[in-house]
This record gives structure tokens, sequence and C-alpha cells, in this order.
């Protein structure tokens, strides 16, 4: 995924509403933010990162 439209294809608006601030409060840019949708893995989900767990859905 190169951007922030990549990610919000696999969200509804509610749940772009909640997830994106949450993301600019952690991430300085949408660099980061992809970079960290593309590659945090999350231990409670097998260590899938979220692009992972939204492509398997």
């Amino acid at each position: 995924m190169n951007s922030t439209e990549g990610i919000k294809q696999h969200f509804t608006q509610m749940e772009l509403d909640y997830l994106i601030p949450l993301l600019t409060k952690w991430c300085e840019n949408e660099s980061e933010i992809v970079n960290w949708f593309n590659t945090h893995k999350i231990p409670a989900s097998d260590n899938k990162t979220p692009d992972e767990l939204c492509e398997a859905y």
C-alpha cells in the first residue's frame, strides 16, 4: 500500500473517523502512517500487519 487512499478502501467512514486521528497522533505524516500500516506486526493477531489483516478479509 502506497498511500492512505489504499488504507481507506478497507474501512467504513465511521471506522476512518476513529482510526485516522489516532494514526495522525502516532505518526508525523502520511508516509509514516502507510509505513506503520504495512510493517507494524500485531502480536495478538498472529504477528500480522494491519495490511495483511485487511487483505485477509
